[in-house]
């Protein structure tokens, strides 16, 4: 099809610079003749050529507006299709995000259900994530009732404790931070430990008794807070890393919408 295509485009082009050769030679020959009609023969074909030249002229320029607004049209219509598809993208993203949500807050009331005392849900409003500091923020401060050390967690397990509030706000302090400690018990053996933040994603392990050993897939929980209702509520999971048993905590901290606070006291 190919070459079909330039075969036909160069016969128009052919059958367009045809007539203006043959002009070109009717006028050469005239120029022999100095009979009036020659020179009135001369001026005709003259005209005819030049008239056919301009009608030529205005035939490309016809074509090249044409071809112009065809590109245009092109782009325009690229350019919607694309916006429509950076719209339908981020539509698709934000019901990602309101279906994440929601199922974080059924699963909290959930375990709102489950457990033997009085929780308040809240909001994580923002997180403060780096390699000085693991925190964040939430929507519920004394107003509401929240308390320094008051415990935060959600349907995986442990996240932290209330180490800030203000009338309609309150920061909590993750469990990765470097900052902060909490007395454990891991394993079927109920080893007692203390878990330490180092504003990784992992917690260290201090064994209270050396002698004492834990493997891989140990799983650890809360134990010894002031409130007893606050205890083994899960931690994290015991693994081995270059050599030191670490635990990987079960909360995500970088999927984190919505939070439960028990009272500690």
């Amino acid at each position: 099809m190919g070459k079909r295509s330039i075969f036909f485009r160069s016969l128009e082009r052919k059958k367009l610079i045809f007539p203006l050769v043959l002009c070109t030679v009717l006028i050469a020959l005239m120029n022999f003749f100095k009979t009036e009609f020659a020179d009135t023969a001369r001026h005709l074909i003259i005209k005819s050529t030049v008239n056919y030249a301009n009608s030529f002229d205005n035939m490309k320029n016809a074509f090249a507006d044409f071809k112009s607004f065809m590109n245009h049209d092109y782009n325009r219509r690229i350019l919607k299709l694309h916006e429509k598809n950076q719209k339908l993208l981020y539509e698709i993203e934000n019901l990602k995000h309101l279906e994440s949500e929601n199922s974080e807050l059924r699963q909290l009331l959930e375990l709102k259900q489950n457990i033997q005392q009085k929780i308040l849900i809240a909001q994580i409003i923002s997180v403060f994530s780096n390699d000085y500091i693991r925190s964040c923020v939430l929507n519920v401060g004394s107003a509401d009732g929240v308390e320094i050390d008051d415990i935060v967690r959600n349907h995986k397990g442990f996240i932290g404790r209330i180490s800030d509030v203000q009338k309609d706000w309150s920061t909590v302090l993750l469990i990765t931070d470097t900052n902060s400690k909490l007395s454990v018990k891991i394993g079927k053996d109920q080893i007692n430990a203390i878990v330490s933040g180092d504003n990784s994603e992992n917690l260290s392990i201090s064994m209270k008794n050396e002698d004492t050993m834990i493997k891989e897939g140990d799983i650890a929980e809360t134990a010894y807070l002031e409130n007893p209702k606050c205890d083994k509520i899960p931690v994290g999971e015991v693994f081995e890393k270059h050599g030191a048993m670490l635990i990987k905590p079960f909360v995500n901290f970088n999927a984190l919408h919505y939070v439960c606070i028990l009272k500690n006291k």
